[in-house]
Formats: C-alpha cells, sequence, structure tokens
C-alpha cells in the first residue's frame, strides 16, 4: 500500500530488467519522475542465505513517516548486497 502523502507527492517509477551474462550482471533501468541533473545511486538486494526467502515489506515496517526505507526493509528483502551508481557517488 502507498501513502501518497508520506512521500512528498513523489510520482517516480522505474521498470529494471537484469540478465547474468557469465560472470558479469547486466543491468537496463528505465526511470521517469526522477530530479533531474542529479545522480541517483542504485542497489541490489538479497542474502548469500540459500534458505532466505525474499519477501516485500508490508505497510508495518514503516517507520512514523509512512515510508519504508531500506533499513526498515532490509529484513524482508535482504541488505544491500551490491551498490551501483554514478562515478564519485
Amino acid at each position: 500500500m502507498h501513502m501518497s502523502s508520506a512521500d512528498g507527492g513523489s510520482n517516480l517509477s522505474a521498470t529494471v530488467s537484469m540478465r547474468l551474462r557469465g560472470q558479469r550482471l547486466l543491468v537496463k533501468m528505465d526511470v521517469e519522475g526522477a530530479a533531474p541533473n542529479l545522480p541517483h545511486a542504485q542497489h541490489i538486494h538479497g542474502s548469500l542465505d540459500p534458505k532466505f526467502e525474499p519477501v516485500c515489506p508490508t505497510i508495518d515496517a514503516s517507520g512514523d513517516d509512512g515510508l519504508i526505507d531500506a533499513r526498515e526493509a532490509a529484513s524482508a528483502y535482504g541488505g544491500a548486497d551490491t551498490v551501483c551508481g554514478m562515478p564519485g557517488n
């Protein structure tokens, strides 16, 4: 459940596809509504535990602000394993 009142009216949307080619992970992101001319670092969550089954966090994971940040959701979908972004970020 998305609480638009908590995100300041953000209208961001994205589609991401990933393909493993040998030892390389190819990532394609199409993003709309992000602030222009600013860096937007990305990260991939997961776990090396073969018994870990990631799930989408529920609204119960949100703090007092009504938003679910990465720290609050890590138990549901794992910590940030890989950080991607622009040079210097």
